[in-house]
């Protein structure tokens, strides 16, 4: 036998269970957006600093390669 009483109750726990867990999938989708979020701005940061990186060795490559010639010239100047 069921009283309508008790079945209200259950439906309205069912409801409230529900309730929780759309606000629990909710949070968890903003939670994943954020971190989502993080992990592309930390990638662009590294992307950046590496290109920075990158430029700075480049130019001290060429600058070795000056201070190379420069050097061979010398060398050559003081052997004639």
């Amino acid at each position: 036998m069921q009283f309508p009483i008790i079945n209200g109750l259950q439906a309205r726990s069912r409801v409230n269970r529900a309730q929780i867990l759309e606000k629990r999938t909710v949070f968890e989708a903003q939670t994943a957006k954020t971190q989502l979020k993080q992990a592309i701005d930390q990638a662009y940061i590294n992307m950046n600093t590496a290109l920075e990186h990158y430029h700075t060795l480049a130019g001290q490559v060429a600058d070795f390669i000056v201070s190379y010639r420069f050097i061979q010239q010398k060398h050559v100047l003081t052997q004639a």
